[in-house]
């Protein structure tokens, strides 16, 4: 600096000014499905200086000053991240990138109420949400008797009567996961049971259905279905049937509940030859 006065008088003096180059900012973010946190990696580089602060900005409101942080978003979205480093010289220098936390799919099902020794069909109904969600790739069944499967649709056959909690988990192409349980009936099929008189042929032969259902499950009985052995049915709930000859006839009675379960019992009938007067 050389500075002159007003008679012409000069003086001089010289420093040294040291110009520090600035720090580079620069980190990495995890790519997250909702609730999980999202881990910062700063990657920043020191150049003249040694960096010695962090300050986040993670586009939702939020901060934090260390230099690898965790953090949970409240919602899915694209997050606009900034990271600001300063060094010991105080240079700072910013970077900024774009951070995605995907949202999970919401999983659904629906399970057809059925009867022992029947199929339940299961439907899966989940869904995706759109743009950031990804397309289902994986269905894992647990259906509460201990057997499972991992097609979409599955199809299963229970072997008792009860309330079955059925399990649906689903998985994105990203990864991100959501479950349901829910409770599926199985019927069980009505206790079929009935009774014959043992009459002579040409005489009404009367049949009593004692059929029961078996609750709370089982529901109350709604149709009867019977063959009396010779080409001949009926469908009342205690018919009565005229066999034209004497013999041993396979009488069975087939009754269906509301629930459209079966039961099924057989006995023999025996109509007696009349004496010859």
């Amino acid at each position: 600096l050389t500075v002159t006065d007003i008679n012409g008088c000069i003086g001089i003096d010289s420093t040294n000014v040291i110009v520090d180059t600035l720090p580079i900012a620069n980190f990495s973010a995890t790519e997250v499905c909702h609730t999980l946190p999202t881990a910062f990696t700063d990657s920043s580089v020191n150049t003249s200086g040694t960096i010695n602060q962090w300050l986040w900005s993670f586009g939702d409101g939020n901060s934090d000053t260390v230099q690898n942080p965790n953090h949970i978003y409240a919602n899915p979205g694209e997050y606009n991240v900034t990271l600001t480093v300063t060094d010991d010289n105080d240079c700072q220098h910013t970077w900024s990138d774009t951070v995605i936390v995907r949202p999970n799919p919401t999983a659904l099902f629906s399970a057809t109420d059925t009867c022992v020794g029947f199929n339940t069909i299961f439907t899966d109904n989940s869904t995706i949400v759109s743009p950031l969600g990804g397309m289902l790739t994986n269905w894992q069944w647990n259906f509460g008797d201990g057997n499972s499967d991992t097609v979409q649709n599955p199809t299963h056959g229970y072997l008792t009567s009860t309330t079955f909690d059925a399990q649906l988990i689903i998985t994105d192409e990203y990864g991100c996961i959501d479950s349901i349980t829910n409770q599926v009936d199985v019927n069980p099929g009505p206790i079929v049971n009935f009774s014959a008189t043992t009459e002579c042929e040409g005489d009404p032969t009367v049949f009593t259905d004692s059929s029961t259902n078996v609750p709370p499950l089982g529901g109350p009985l709604n149709t009867w279905q019977w063959n009396f052995g010779d080409g001949n049915g009926d469908t009342l709930t205690n018919p009565i049937h005229t066999y034209d000859s004497a013999g041993v006839y396979n009488v069975i009675l087939t009754v269906t509940d509301i629930n459209g379960c079966i039961g099924i019992d057989s006995t023999n009938v025996i109509v007696d030859t009349l004496p010859i007067a």
